[in-house]
């Protein structure tokens, strides 16, 4: 017999019920995978330790816990409060020459720019830096970047003559093989310039340069005149910028308001998408799944860190919250099939 509105059909739940399967013995068949599913214990202790360590800075009083210490606080606060783990500092210091960057690093701390590498020959870098303390060395790098991973690393190290005092460094780094052609060669491997000064030193750069054989630069805003326009860092620590727990996250920066919000938020998203797909629609049954899986993922990670993941999650719900929602047309199917609901039998 049809499958009347009021509804779905078995193969709606079924389908996605073996994709999941199928993908999830997948994973467990990679290497990788099963790498991770063996550390579970280890991670666990892991995040318990990021749990506690974080909100050991919380302020602990009336208004942080009703409202929250603040959105972005949390960084600022480990470092100033945390006996370790802290995260690096970077910021962007003018003088009478002009501005300059100043890592603090607390970690393992990188200062990048993706740049397009000459198809031959060497580059050569030259920049001015500063050791602000004796043991702070400029550290620097050209690598292939996978992600947040390097590979083809080509570098070195320039060590200050003298603290406090601004040199210049003129260093060449063989350029061939970076950046080869990927995807069937319609792309190339993304290829980093990167700065960085050894844990438990403050290093400063200014006046960065990148030049081919050529007498082409290959660096934009190596001034910072614009300030970090087109540098990004990253951090092998992050464990110091963030609480790996959504809820917790929130509990910190939003307070107990916040928390509330984001959870009278996701559950009614969640009931319209249940209430859709009662209602025979499939994306009902999408977005109630989207919702619950990120709400389970936040148990491990902050999700809404990410502006993209959050932008994505924000308009699942918002689908989930629009009215009629049942009534939305489905591409799966088709009008002979709307109109077979219709028949009796």
């Amino acid at each position: 017999r049809s499958w009347r509105r009021g509804g779905l059909s078995p193969a709606v739940a079924i389908v996605p019920a073996g994709l999941v399967i199928l993908g999830l013995g997948l994973a467990a068949s990679s290497g990788i995978m099963a790498q991770r599913f063996g550390a579970l214990p280890a991670d666990l202790l892991v995040r318990e330790t990021n749990w506690r360590d974080g909100w050991a800075v919380h302020d602990g009083g009336v208004l942080s816990t009703v409202f929250g210490m603040g959105l972005g606080t949390y960084q600022r606060t480990m470092l100033a409060r945390a006996p370790n783990n802290r995260p690096s500092d970077l910021s962007i210091v003018w003088d009478a020459a002009g501005p300059f960057v100043s890592i603090r690093a607390e970690t393992a701390f990188f200062l990048g720019q993706k740049i397009t590498p000459p198809r031959r020959g060497d580059v050569h870098l030259i920049f001015r830096f500063r050791a602000d303390d004796p043991k702070a060395v400029a550290l620097y790098g050209l690598c292939d970047k996978v992600l947040l991973y390097s590979d083809q690393c080509r570098g070195g190290q320039v060590k200050p003559r003298a603290t406090g005092v601004w040199e210049t460094a003129s260093v060449w780094i063989p350029a061939a093989g970076l950046g080869a052609p990927a995807f069937i060669g319609l792309l190339n491997r993304p290829v980093e310039l990167s700065f960085s000064t050894p844990a438990g030193t403050t290093l400063s750069i200014r006046d960065a340069r990148l030049i081919d054989v050529f007498g082409r630069s290959l660096l934009t805003n190596g001034d910072f005149t614009s300030g970090l326009n087109l540098w990004g860092f990253t951090d092998d620590t992050h464990t110091a910028w963030r609480i790996k727990n959504q809820y917790l996250m929130l509990l910190f920066e939003l307070g107990v308001t916040g928390l509330a919000a984001f959870l009278v938020l996701s559950g009614l998203a969640f009931a319209g998408g249940v209430r859709a797909a009662i209602q025979g629609e499939a994306i009902g049954a999408a977005v109630a799944g989207a919702v619950i899986a990120f709400l389970i993922s936040g148990f491990s990670d902050d999700l809404l860190e990410v502006p993209r993941l959050a932008t994505l999650y924000f308009l699942i719900c918002w689908t989930g919250l629009l009215p009629g929602m049942e009534a939305l047309p489905t591409p799966l199917r088709r009008p002979a099939e709307a109109a077979a609901e219709v028949e009796e039998y």
